[in-house]
């Protein structure tokens, strides 16, 4: 767990500084981040998951609306598996969230702007996502 929790964190801290990665080198690691939230076990520690979260959260900071256009659809997908998965993906939407209102007070136009369209795509998937939510609580 050590080795893969600083391979993910240097990939954590590489995400931080986007500019430096190709668009090619941010999609490959978003699809080997999704396939290991997929494949993330019950037993996973907790600092893996909020690892994993973390860079969920930069890949919504960097790829939303535009390269990440399906993210709720993503979302809704997550919550269907185990609740380790759950866990980390509601961990990376409410962080995500809580970082919009930390930055709030900025005046970059362009900043603010993807978070009123993330605010409004959330919105708009309200329906299925608490949909989703209610029938995981059913089970």
């Amino acid at each position: 767990d050590n080795v893969r929790f600083f391979a993910l964190h240097c990939i954590d801290r590489l995400f931080r500084n986007h500019t430096s990665m190709t668009p090619e080198a941010i999609l490959a690691v978003k699809s080997e981040v999704l396939i290991s939230v997929s494949k993330n076990g019950k037993n996973e520690a907790k600092f893996m998951k909020k690892k994993i979260a973390s860079i969920l959260i930069s890949l919504i900071e960097i790829q939303f609306p535009l390269e990440w256009e399906n993210f709720f659809v993503d979302f809704c997908d997550g919550l269907k598996g185990c609740d380790s998965k759950i866990e980390i993906w509601i961990y990376a939407l409410n962080k995500h969230i809580e970082n919009m209102e930390y930055f709030d007070g900025e005046i970059k136009n362009d900043f603010k702007r993807k978070n009123i369209l993330f605010l409004e795509s959330l919105s708009k998937n309200m329906p299925a996502i608490s949909s989703v939510m209610y029938d995981r609580m059913k089970h």
